[in-house]
């Protein structure tokens, strides 16, 4: 028996590498196993086919980023949480084994997820040795709402030790908006929109 006393008599679900399990004995499979390096908090949810189509679980997909740092993830997701609130899980390397080739980046963090109680959802990495890391370019995270002073929070705590874009102002369109590059190396836009 299951979660809740739900028969676990599962059939794979083609194409969803984390819910391709076994019959009776919920045999767990290499890509099972891939996915749990990464994902390894058990934060990606499972989709099971069940026998009985009424009881199927089905988990909506989501879009999270997911910062590359060279090794002070820790410290940078720490920051965040100081600003934004909420949980923060962190799994180093060190927890899986054959993971790093140097013993000394046992301590580097391999997944981190932030979970605000706003919703909002930041994920972070450091990169080890044997892996290529690329400072980020091209892209920025964006917070926008209608709550003006909580932004403004976010903006001056983002901006600590960092460097402005453009400033948190008035654009033409109203409103107020700024870009800010944070002590991480990180890009940021805070956009205010009034509520209508």
């Amino acid at each position: 028996m299951g979660v809740g006393g739900i028969d676990r008599t599962l059939m794979p679900v083609a194409g969803n590498p984390i819910a391709d399990v076994g019959g009776h004995d919920d045999t767990v499979t290499c890509r099972q196993q891939t996915e749990r390096h990464r994902y390894p908090t058990g934060l990606r949810p499972k989709r099971l086919a069940l026998t009985r189509p009424e009881l199927r679980e089905q988990i909506m997909p989501t879009l999270n980023p997911y910062l590359s740092f060279k090794n002070n993830a820790r410290s940078a997701m720490e920051f965040y949480q100081s600003i934004l609130g909420g949980d923060l899980e962190v799994s180093t390397f060190g927890e899986y084994e054959g993971m790093v080739q140097d013993p000394n980046e046992n301590d580097l963090v391999m997944h981190s997820q932030l979970t605000t109680p706003e919703g909002f959802v930041l994920m972070g990495a450091d990169t080890p040795t044997g892996m290529e890391y690329r400072e980020p370019a091209g892209i920025s995270v964006s917070l926008s709402g209608d709550d003006e002073p909580q932004l403004e929070r976010y903006w001056n705590g983002l901006v600590e030790g960092g460097s402005v874009t453009m400033p948190f102002d008035v654009p033409p369109w109203g409103g107020r908006f700024g870009m800010l590059r944070d002590k991480f190396g990180i890009d940021w836009m805070v956009a205010y929109s009034p509520a209508s």
